[in-house]
């Protein structure tokens, strides 16, 4: 917990670098996805509605997204605090899916009981002379143990490289999963072993623009070789 808290403060504090013109504003938008895929993980299959309401002021965010299955096979609500300066990015995240959960508790955060995920990531942009994106992310605190009640530290490491062609944006990518537990025989992105490729896979964005629309498309395409699964995800902004 101590790291947690450590964590928090550093983005907090890091919001004293935001320059004074940068006026800060409250916001909120809303995505529709045939599905929600996240990591290499097929978090929910069927059309997902998912929210966002946050506060913004330059490179520093806080805000709150939402998923929910139209079937409500799926629902999750995560906070996240987000700041990002010269192509650095650091990002606090905090999951709570409480999918198939009838009383689900909120506020608990007790290491045996909580549901939640607290996942801590740092990523930097090369810039566009060499477009290359890397970053890495490790839950922290939550509900990824080892059967010993220990934290299992899942971990994520992606690289991509993004381009533009024509008013597209493509950009091809890479993961690794793995633990930091040195005891651990299964990790959160790669199933029943320690560590993995998890993705090998494409994100393609793009505007829509016309007349009568203006619209973000964003389409994933992603293999897990380590859990043998594909997905395509695509999602529409809609504001």
């Amino acid at each position: 917990m101590k790291k947690i808290l450590i964590a928090i403060l550093l983005l907090i504090g890091s919001t004293q670098l935001i320059t004074a013109q940068n006026e800060g504003k409250f916001d909120v938008g809303l995505s529709v996805k045939n599905m929600h895929y996240w990591r290499g993980l097929r978090v929910s299959d069927g059309l997902v509605t998912a929210p966002t309401i946050g506060y913004y002021k330059g490179g520093f965010s806080a805000y709150a997204w939402g998923g929910m299955s139209v079937n409500g096979s799926y629902r999750e609500v995560s906070q996240i605090i987000s700041f990002e300066t010269g192509g650095f990015n650091i990002t606090l995240l905090d999951i709570f899916n409480f999918s198939g959960q009838e009383n689900p508790e909120f506020f608990n955060y007790n290491k045996d009981e909580t549901i939640h995920l607290l996942d801590l990531s740092v990523g930097y942009h090369f810039g566009e002379s060499f477009p290359l994106n890397i970053m890495a992310a490790t839950i922290l605190y939550g509900n990824d143990l080892l059967a010993s009640g220990d934290a299992r530290y899942s971990t994520y490491l992606e690289a991509g490289y993004s381009f533009m062609l024509h008013s597209t944006k493509i950009e091809p990518f890479i993961a690794f999963g793995t633990t930091l537990a040195a005891d651990a025989v299964s990790g959160l992105y790669t199933g029943d072993k320690a560590s993995g490729i998890v993705q090998i896979g494409l994100m393609v964005s793009k505007k829509v623009e016309s007349t009568l629309v203006n619209f973000p498309v964003d389409v994933k395409l992603g293999y897990n070789p380590t859990l043998n699964e594909s997905a395509i995800e695509v999602s529409i902004g809609i504001f």
